[in-house]
């Protein structure tokens, strides 16, 4: 066994004396916290990824909503965050509507909840209504249980299609629900992966979000860590946002009438009208008549008849160019 020297000794002491000068100390650094109790599983590139698939749903679902109501409807995403179950449900307001669906081939079920102010002026205008403001109640009746399935079907189609270009799922309408304690996807203290959206109809606002359980995302997250699959899913997303728009707009009912002429008159006269009278309408016979779209003149057009009917025939748009 080889001893030591004294100046080997008093080496190895300066290496390890924090107060000497051989000590080299690591300098400062500054790390992220962590918190042990609500981890971050999901990497920057899959968060991205789900952002981009949401953004699509959100612009397509308003364009589906505003073409099925015939009235604007916008949906607009706004975060991603990883929070437990428990402490997502107890975030939502009193009355809001869950959609409880089921995604295959992935399994368990996920949510998509609209806070109850808008849904419910979204209801009534899908019930004949006027579509305005509504006055916040809990639950929902049996009539509107089935108007809510079908404007959750609608939105699923959506999502469908917002997903494809990585996965091809078929999400599955299982359940609505307006009661808090029945919506139980997965244990308290799973975490989700929450998407938080707004959504607006006429001039009332609400939250709209999607829970997503981490242990149900498991399957794909391959593929949502794929910057190439980003890429492309991003790529195609303009082209493919206009195509489902004019897809959706073609299903678009919309009014047309023609108008003939107008004249003025005073009350007087107005209130002896009967039948049999006459009216000069200021307009000569051969004069084009204007056609009329949602009460907006486009169309220059002549009266005539179309079998048993009456019809016009369309000369010219209303700057005189021929229509396409």
């Amino acid at each position: 066994m080889s001893e030591l020297s004294q100046h080997s000794i008093d080496n190895l002491f300066d290496e390890n004396d924090p107060k000497g000068g051989g000590a080299k100390t690591a300098p400062d650094e500054k790390y992220p916290d962590y918190d042990f109790q609500k981890p971050a599983l999901l990497s920057k590139a899959q968060i991205n990824t789900l952002a981009v698939i949401h953004e699509a749903f959100a612009q397509w679902s308003s364009s589906a909503l505003t073409t099925y109501l015939q009235n604007d409807i916008t949906i607009k995403f706004t975060d991603i965050e990883q929070h437990p179950f428990n402490e997502y449900v107890n975030s939502l307001a009193e009355g809001s509507c869950f959609a409880i669906y089921e995604t295959p081939p992935l399994h368990g079920q996920f949510l998509l909840h609209i806070e109850s102010g808008v849904l419910h002026g979204i209801i009534d205008k899908m019930l004949g209504g006027e579509g305005g403001e509504s006055v916040k109640r809990k639950g929902l009746t049996e009539i509107e249980v089935t108007v809510t399935r079908q404007l959750f079907g609608l939105m699923l189609k959506e999502l469908e299609g917002a997903w494809a270009n990585l996965v091809p799922l078929k999400p599955v309408l299982v359940d609505v629900q307006a009661q808090l304690p029945f919506v139980r996807i997965v244990p308290m203290r799973e975490l989700c992966v929450v998407v938080t959206m707004e959504i607006a109809y006429g001039s009332t606002k609400g939250a709209m979000t999607s829970c997503l359980p981490y242990l149900y995302l498991e399957p794909v997250l391959s593929k949502l860590d794929s910057d190439m699959g980003m890429r492309q899913q991003g790529a195609g997303l303009t082209d493919e946002v206009k195509a489902r728009s004019e897809e959706n707009f073609h299903e678009v009912d919309l009014e047309l009438h023609a108008s003939l002429g107008s004249v003025e008159m005073p009350m007087s006269n107005l209130l002896f009208l009967q039948s049999g009278d006459v009216l000069d309408l200021e307009k000569p016979v051969k004069e084009p008549i204007e056609l009329f779209v949602e009460g907006v003149p486009k169309f220059f057009v002549s009266p005539g008849l179309t079998g048993r009917y009456k019809g016009v025939i369309v000369r010219s748009d209303v700057d005189g160019q021929e229509p396409t």
